[in-house]
């Protein structure tokens, strides 16, 4: 490989391309999380979470026959 090549390849790199997205302070003074924003997300984060996990565990323990049995 020569050099135009390694750089061409790591200017398009998709790691490299992450960092510096998740790394830019473009906004970084607009919005500042107060106390109302975390009363609201923690609970809905965590309705979610309950949410994601029922069926999977549902699914792990074999209860959706005895739910479908009680069902009908």
């Amino acid at each position: 490989m020569n050099l135009f090549s390694s750089i061409w390849f790591f200017a398009q790199n998709p790691i490299s391309n992450y960092w510096h997205k998740a790394t830019d302070r473009t906004f970084s003074g607009i919005y500042h999380v107060n106390a109302f924003d975390l009363m609201m997300m923690i609970p809905y984060f965590i309705v979610l979470i309950i949410l994601a996990v029922v069926p999977v565990a549902c699914a792990v323990l074999g209860l959706y026959g005895l739910i479908r049995g009680l069902a009908g």
